[in-house]
């Protein structure tokens, strides 16, 4: 309010370049209308209700947020201080009971207007509108006056917070006794590139500044002004600063918490870090020097941290395996390879390859695969080998897992594969001569610790020698000179034996082999070499020539006995000796041979002859006088320390009378 001038309006409007023509008529029609109603003769009712609502809370609230300042009244340094509620705030004009004039009635509608124009925040930093020029002696001026008071019409106000992103400063602003004032840098718009949280939205940081001071201040009194930072966002700020610039027009006397001073004059506090919702307050205790409207200009900077937290998973593989300690030769064998993925992600395309020793047999080959499949974190699958062990000893499995990428997992499973252990003897004669039998055994023992199945022995005959006989099923097979037996289940430690009946065919060296044979091979063999000893055979050969060359003896004629003994074998015959019975009535004329011979009672017994070499014969003559008619036989014995045996034969005459 200006003395003797009339009441001033100040407002943000849209621009009047940019309103409807109907309501430039209207604002004009308020013009006129408030130049005839507002009279100087109520210039004391006015200051008496402006007094009576002086009496309100001496501290104003003042937020950072975006807003518009709408004085539809008398400014701060006129009149006493009006209390301005915190920025965000709305508050409804209490409603008029009394009924007014029709241009009362306009007004209302045109300064209604003023303000939802200006509560947008759509006129922000442009020029206000002044409605001016009201008389003193305007007629009605109470009446208007009574329509303000006690409580004006206040705008609906949107209450924008103060944001602020790392690296700006937003300017806040703020007059003594005045509602504060927010430069456009103030509102800062969401930034579209923040990194992605958690919950998939944007971090955005955002503070807001508030300062709390007197309504009134004189010069020379200290007042305390506080500055409230806020964080109003979700996220939590760090590196928080907050900067203050005091106009010369104020003394600073104190601050708290202390701060720093900048080269530039400006009051610096580090805030740190500044959770969702919390705050920090700064105190400042200043001492005005002289009357106006001096600014205290606040700044903060801030900065935010987001975290992107990616989910990396990774599959891994891994490989146990159960298999038997222990497996007999020929059995199956079973081996149990589990796949599993203990890791935190998918693997696929698991395969599982065995790489299996000679030992074990497998009906895939000796690389066998086998497709695991896709496995999921925690899953595991199995798979069986059938195996069959083909060879004893231990027996090392190569098992590996493979999957997409670099998944690798190697191991290695054993198996003792248990093979019955025989043992083969072969007991031969103590001497072997040509021309004589002799028992063979073969022994066969089961010295292992599992028990063999459809054992079978062999028995390979050396040259030279015959076969004679075999007990126990004992089979000769000639076209390979072999003797063959089936020996069946032998268990562990039990022993059996064969025999088979030889005879030498010539002398020298000899080697005997025998085996024993299962379905999958030799399991033992032995070999025994001997010596065979060569051997006399001596063979007889007797007749009886009558004399003159007939065909018939008759009786009193004489005859000629031959007696010749042939060395067949190998070696002489030594001592060879020879002894021949005469009949009864056959008398004994002479005798040419080799040895000399005693005759008695029709007995004659010839000197041994000390050898008979190998291929030689010795012959003896014997001249004899026949007796009485009738057939007469002459036995002839030889006998030799070379053979076991002694030769017997007989010469047989027919006597005619």
């Amino acid at each position: 309010m200006t003395s003797g001038c009339g009441f001033r309006l100040t407002g943000e409007l849209t621009g009047v370049a940019e309103m409807p023509i109907r309501d430039v008529f209207l604002l004009a029609a308020v013009i006129g209308v408030l130049t005839a109603d507002v009279a100087a003769a109520q210039q004391s009712t006015l200051s008496e209700r402006m007094r009576q609502q002086a009496v309100r809370p001496s501290q104003r609230r003042v937020s950072g947020a975006s807003m518009t300042t709408f004085s539809g009244v008398p400014s701060a340094s006129e009149r006493p201080a009006m209390p301005t509620a915190t920025t965000g705030s709305s508050a409804e004009s209490e409603p008029i009971s009394r009924q007014v004039p029709m241009r009362e009635k306009i007004r209302p509608a045109v300064l209604s207007r003023v303000v939802e124009d200006t509560a947008g925040g759509s006129a922000v930093g442009r020029r206000p509108i002044e409605l001016m020029g009201f008389s003193a002696a305007s007629e009605d001026a109470s009446e208007f006056l009574e329509t303000l008071e006690p409580e004006p019409p206040r705008p609906r106000v949107q209450k924008r917070p103060v944001s602020a992103e790392p690296g700006r400063v937003p300017q806040v602003t703020a007059k003594a006794g005045k509602p504060l004032e927010l430069s456009a840098a103030a509102v800062v718009a969401p930034r579209q590139d923040l990194p992605i949280t958690d919950a998939g939205r944007p971090q955005q940081p955002t503070a807001t500044i508030e300062w709390l001071y007197p309504a009134e201040m004189t010069p020379g009194t200290e007042s305390t002004v506080q500055l409230i930072v806020r964080n109003s966002g979700a996220a939590t700020l760090f590196g928080a600063v907050a900067e203050v610039l005091c106009p010369p027009e104020v003394e600073l006397l104190e601050s708290e918490p202390s701060a720093e001073q900048s080269a530039g004059g400006e009051l610096r506090w580090s805030l740190g870090s500044l959770r969702a919702g919390e705050s920090r307050e700064i105190s400042l205790r200043i001492r005005p020097q002289s009357a106006g409207e001096p600014r205290l200009e606040a700044a903060v900077s801030v900065s935010a941290a987001a975290v992107c937290r990616l989910s990396i998973t990774e599959p891994k593989l891994a490989l146990s395996v159960v298999a038997p300690e222990d497996s007999e030769l020929g059995q199956q064998t079973s081996v149990m390879v589990e796949v599993s993925n203990p890791g935190s992600g998918r693997a696929e395309d698991v395969v599982l390859v065995a790489s299996l020793p000679d030992g074990l047999e497998h009906k895939s080959g000796a690389v066998v695969t086998i497709d695991i499949g896709t496995l999921n974190p925690g899953e595991s699958r199995k798979a069986r080998l059938s195996l069959t062990a083909i060879a004893g000893g231990l027996q090392e499995i190569e098992l590996k897992a493979a999957g997409t990428g670099e998944l690798l997992a190697e191991t290695t499973a054993k198996v003792e594969v248990a093979e019955p252990e025989l043992r083969l003897a072969l007991r031969t004669p103590d001497q072997e001569i040509t021309g004589q039998q002799g028992s063979y055994v073969l022994q066969l023992e089961n010295t292992g610790l599992v028990a063999t199945a459809n054992v079978r022995a062999r028995y390979q005959l050396p040259a030279g020698f015959q076969f004679v006989s075999a007990n126990r099923g004992g089979r000769y097979l000639a076209a390979e000179r072999t003797v063959e037996w089936f020996v069946g289940t032998l268990n562990p430690g039990e022993t059996t034996e064969f025999l088979a009946d030889l005879q030498a065919g010539k002398s020298g060296r000899s080697a005997h082999r025998v085996s024993a044979q299962t379905d999958f091979g030799d399991l033992a063999s032995a070999e025994e070499v001997t010596q065979v000893e060569g051997s006399a055979d001596l063979q007889l050969e007797l007749a009886a020539l009558p004399a003159g060359g007939a065909a018939t003896a008759r009786s009193g004629q004489q005859a000629t006995l031959k007696v010749l003994i042939r060395n067949s074998g190998s070696e002489p015959a030594r001592s060879v000796g020879m002894s021949c019975e005469l009949p009864a009535g056959m008398t004994l004329i002479d005798v040419e041979g080799p040895s000399d011979y005693i005759a008695e009672n029709g007995v004659l017994v010839f000197r041994s002859l000390p050898e008979i070499e190998a291929g030689k014969s010795a012959e003896f003559l014997l001249q004899v006088r026949c007796g009485r008619p009738g057939p007469s036989s002459s036995r002839i014995r030889v006998a030799s320390a070379s053979t076991a045996q002694p030769l017997i034969g007989e010469i047989l005459t027919e006597v005619q009378p």
